[in-house]
This record gives C-alpha cells, sequence and structure tokens, in this order.
C-alpha cells in the first residue's frame, strides 16, 4: 500500500513538472507573442508618421496645396488625365528618386481629387490628414 501511494505520488509530482513546464512554455510563447506585437505595432506608427516628415511631408504639404487651389475653383476647366502621356498639371521630385511623379486631377464628386502617378502603372490618391492611400491601382 505504501509503495503504491509513492508510485501516485511520483505520478503525480511527474505530471505536476510535467505541466509546469508546459505551461512554462506557454507563458514564453505568449510573452514573445507579446514582445512581436508591440515591436509590429511600433513599427507600424513609424511608417504612418514618416509620411509627415521629409519629402512626403513635402509632397504632403504639396498636395494640399493644389487641393486647396482645384477646390477654390472647382468649376474651373481643369484637364482630367486620360493616358499616362499627358502632360501632368504638377510634378513632384523626391530626392532619392530620378524621375519625378506626376499630379494629375479626376473628376469626383463631390468634387475634384489630386491622382499622384508614380510611373510604371503606380497610381495613388492619399487622405491628406495621414497621407494613408485612399485609392491605388
Amino acid at each position: 500500500m505504501t509503495c503504491g501511494l509513492v508510485a501516485l505520488a511520483v505520478g503525480a509530482l511527474w505530471i505536476v513538472a510535467r505541466m509546469s513546464r508546459r505551461l512554462a512554455l506557454l507563458a514564453k510563447l505568449f510573452r514573445a507573442l507579446a514582445v512581436a506585437a508591440v515591436v509590429l505595432t511600433g513599427c507600424l506608427a513609424m511608417a504612418i508618421a514618416m509620411r509627415s516628415l521629409g519629402d512626403w511631408g513635402r509632397l504632403k504639404a504639396q498636395l494640399s496645396q493644389r487641393h486647396a487651389d482645384v477646390l477654390a475653383c472647382a468649376s474651373c476647366p481643369w484637364p482630367q488625365r486620360h493616358s499616362r502621356t499627358d502632360d501632368p498639371l504638377w510634378e513632384f521630385r523626391f530626392t532619392e528618386q530620378h524621375s519625378p511623379v506626376r499630379l494629375f486631377v479626376r473628376r469626383a464628386v463631390p468634387a475634384p481629387e489630386i491622382l499622384v502617378d508614380f510611373g510604371h502603372g503606380g497610381v495613388a490618391m492619399f487622405d491628406l490628414t495621414t497621407m494613408v492611400v485612399t485609392y491605388s491601382d
């Protein structure tokens, strides 16, 4: 009887030890996932914040100014882009990019919008507050 109780006690201790190792591994895994989530969130926040600095800040200022110009004269006959070979209304040059990006007006309701043509088929429209892409093709 005593040997049976000792065997049960040893078995129970073995099970508790195995579970505590598994719980420790699980806790480490959750800790690692939490750290990864915090780092990823920080990187994404930095990427969005960078859209307001440097070249992107200059592009944001130019887009805001051009958008105000377009809204001030909404009834003006702004040329609309029909093909990639049309002349742009404005151009913007990033410091590290050799060719400038081209800015076009697109007729939209309720107001015209400004598209940025990065070349090679990359056209985008940005939210002028956050510089998050709201349209891309």
